[in-house]
């Protein structure tokens, strides 16, 4: 009977660590879900925006200034 006492406390151990841990976890996403229009705003300041930039086309020279192509 000492066993199973024992081995009981430690699945309620068990169980309210997982039990703990999934409540972080929600509280956790629903605060990311009320502050979501922050991180938006945020993510809109640090965006990096790409501009293609065309390359003048130039000659090949060489050490002493010659064309070369």
């Amino acid at each position: 009977m000492k066993v199973s006492n024992n081995i009981l406390s430690r699945v309620y151990i068990l169980f309210a660590l997982f039990l703990f841990f999934g409540v972080l976890i929600v509280l956790r996403m629903s605060m990311l879900q009320i502050q979501h229009d922050q991180w938006v705003q945020k993510e809109m300041e640090e965006q990096v925006f790409f501009k293609k930039i065309v390359a003048d086309r130039g000659n090949i020279l060489s050490e002493d200034g010659t064309i070369m192509a």
